[in-house]
Parts: structure tokens; C-alpha cells; sequence
């Protein structure tokens, strides 16, 4: 993905490890970024891979699972 770097975006994009940020109203950015995606197979590749291994992270069944564990580790921190 592409988004301007406002907010809190970059807890959930990494530029140029995840998707890319832009400043906010900086179009001459937007276009460099873009072109180096386009003009290097690779990086977008890179790109691509590490976006779709955090989509499977921050996946419901990825957080189904780490909030199990953590549940279970709780029930048996307090004996139960």
C-alpha cells in the first residue's frame, strides 16, 4: 500500500518494507516512490511478501491463537 505518513500508519506500515509512505500533500514523492516500485522487479517482490506475511500476523486467526496462549499462560500463572 501506498499512504501519507500521518497519524499513527506507520505502526502499521514500514516504508519501503511494507508499503510506502509519502508526506502528506508532497505529489513529487508519490511519484518517486511509485516509479522506483515500477522500475524495480524486486522491490516490489520484497514489498509484496513482507505485506502479506503481516496480513497473516495481524490476521483474526493469528490473534485468535496469541490470545489463547496468553489466556491459558494466565490460568496457569494463577493455578487455575
Amino acid at each position: 500500500p501506498v499512504s501519507t505518513n500521518v497519524g499513527a500508519i506507520e505502526n502499521v506500515i514500514q516504508d519501503e518494507e511494507n508499503g510506502l509512505l509519502v508526506d502528506r500533500g508532497n505529489g513529487d514523492m508519490v511519484v518517486e516512490k511509485l516509479d522506483n516500485l515500477l522500475s524495480n522487479p524486486q522491490f516490489y517482490k520484497t514489498l509484496r511478501e513482507n505485506l502479506l506475511k503481516q496480513r497473516e500476523d495481524l490476521g483474526y486467526s493469528h490473534a485468535q491463537e496469541v490470545w489463547g496462549d496468553w489466556l491459558t499462560s494466565l490460568q496457569v500463572d494463577n493455578g487455575l
